[in-house]
């Protein structure tokens, strides 16, 4: 998945094919991966703050693939292979050697700050097993997209840790049990339990607030969307994705239900699929970022008659997120998501 719209369409158009629905070379770093701050909070991803000391000795975790792998110490020089994990990552405050698309990074995920020594190992699904391996990193994160094939080829530089991408069953869960992994692994437990201690406390809040202004069980729909030749295809984040697991904790009653693919819980449709959200209170928010170069809901969407047609459209009930609000993100994504989405719809009530 790059980091643009398109791209992250090619990727959802494998993933679906699949079943499973989303940088120059550079040169060696003699530099260690570090847990400062070097200019940014890795809690937070704001300057000034200190980090969670580590822990120390021998560490074995199982990972998604159901693999144990043992570590003699907490690994200090990580390197992350898609944008959750480079959050979750920094989140328990560790800064990676190296990421992939740091500059997508910047642009789409804004939970949490890389360091600028981060040293950028290619695209996401497509990584330089020759950069990575000239940062001398001692442990990998990976997701369960890539191929067996790439992982073994990874595993020659370091051991692979894969990340569940998410559980249909118990989508906000699964942020939990991630952040955990990548907190043991790192010798970073105690930082991994004050991330989805802001998790927690971020959706209590949040549904509290909603409540508070008669907003609970708000239906709501939730959307990306990318224009590919003269049509927009568009995608509906379902109760078992990410968002729609966190919508759901903090009352709100998801209106698109059905269709969401295995691994990331998204299901794709068009305009007129948006018809079949027959609720007139339904609250409508879409993702679009500016490193896209437009927004296809108000520069295309606008002026289709269908769109137009809609009745949260003629209400006025259409919102953008924020720019760098990160639908596959790990619980810092989710605290910004929670507080971003009830802001808006106390904003509108």
């Amino acid at each position: 998945m790059r980091s643009t719209m398109p791209a992250r369409r090619r990727r959802a158009r494998r993933l679906t094919v699949l079943l499973a629905t989303a940088a120059a070379a550079v040169t060696a770093l003699a530099a260690c991966g570090t847990t400062e701050d070097d200019g940014a909070d890795a809690t937070t991803g704001t300057s000034g703050g200190a980090a969670t000391s580590a822990a120390s000795g021998p560490i074995t975790v199982t990972d998604a693939r159901g693999k144990k792998i043992t570590f003699d110490k907490p690994p200090t020089r990580a390197v992350a292979l898609e944008w959750g994990l480079i959050e979750q990552v920094v989140s328990v405050g560790v800064q990676p050697v190296g990421i992939s698309d740091v500059k997508g990074y910047k642009a789409w995920v804004h939970a949490a700050t890389v360091a600028t020594s981060v040293k950028d190992v290619g695209q996401r699904g497509e990584p330089s097993t020759d950069t990575i391996g000239g940062l001398d990193p001692d442990v990998i994160f990976q997701t369960e997209d890539a191929t067996a094939a790439t992982n073994k080829q990874l595993e020659r530089v370091a051991p692979v840790v894969v990340v569940k991408n998410n559980d249909p069953k118990d989508p906000v869960g699964q942020l939990r049990k991630n952040i955990a992994l990548i907190g043991k692994v790192l010798g970073r437990d105690a930082a991994a339990t004050q991330v989805t201690a802001k998790l927690d406390g971020a959706i209590a809040a949040a549904k509290q607030k909603l409540a508070a202004a008669d907003l609970a069980n708000t239906p709501v729909a939730i959307s990306d969307g990318y224009r590919e030749a003269s049509a927009v295809s568009l995608r509906m984040y379902t109760p078992t994705s990410t968002w729609g697991g966190l919508a759901k904790a903090i009352g709100l009653q998801n209106q698109w239900t059905t269709g969401g693919d295995p691994s990331y819980g998204l299901a794709q449709t068009d305009v007129e699929g948006l018809t079949k959200i027959k609720n007139t209170g339904t609250r409508f928010l879409y993702l679009q970022n500016k490193a896209d170069g437009g927004d296809v809901y108000t520069d295309v969407l606008a002026k289709n008659a269908v769109w137009k047609g809609l009745p949260f459209v003629k209400a006025d009930h259409v919102s953008r997120l924020p720019d760098g609000t990160w639908p596959f993100g790990g619980p810092l994504s989710g605290v910004q998501f929670v507080e971003r989405v009830t802001d808006i719809l106390t904003e509108q009530s």
